[in-house]
Parts: structure tokens; C-alpha cells; sequence
């Protein structure tokens, strides 16, 4: 469960922690395992089209227009 999470929303740390506080505090070296391999082996992969690259280069962040779509910036 959090291997397949932290595939889909790239967040391995806040998955490990939810899935830790759900299941009980044993199980956390499972889950911090699973979530920062899912991480690791997926973390080119994009299975969120409209999902932001974290990047903090201004220039290369894409622009939103208002109606949710990616626009085009000289």
C-alpha cells in the first residue's frame, strides 16, 4: 500500500507517516522501506499528468491558466 501511494503522489515521507499512525507504530521500518524504494524507482515516472515537477527554477515551472489547463509562455 505505501509503495503504490508514494508512486502515485511522490510523497514518501507524509505516506509513511499516515500509513505508521494507521497501522501501528511497528510496522514503520516496513513502511519507510517500501515508500522511499517505491520513491527511488519511480521518481522519473509520472502517472499524474497535470502533477508539478519540483524544481525551483522559475523558468522552467509550467504557468496555469484559469481554466486548470498548462499554458504556453514565451
Amino acid at each position: 500500500m505505501a509503495a503504490v501511494n508514494v508512486a502515485v503522489t511522490k510523497t514518501p515521507v507524509s505516506t509513511s507517516i499516515i500509513l505508521s499512525v494507521l497501522s501501528g507504530t511497528t510496522m514503520l521500518p516496513v513502511i519507510v522501506i517500501a515508500s522511499y524504494t517505491s520513491f527511488l524507482l519511480t521518481h522519473k515516472l509520472s502517472m499524474i499528468k497535470t502533477q508539478r515537477p519540483r524544481s525551483l527554477d522559475a523558468e522552467t515551472m509550467p504557468t496555469w491558466d484559469l481554466h486548470g489547463k498548462i499554458a504556453i509562455v514565451p
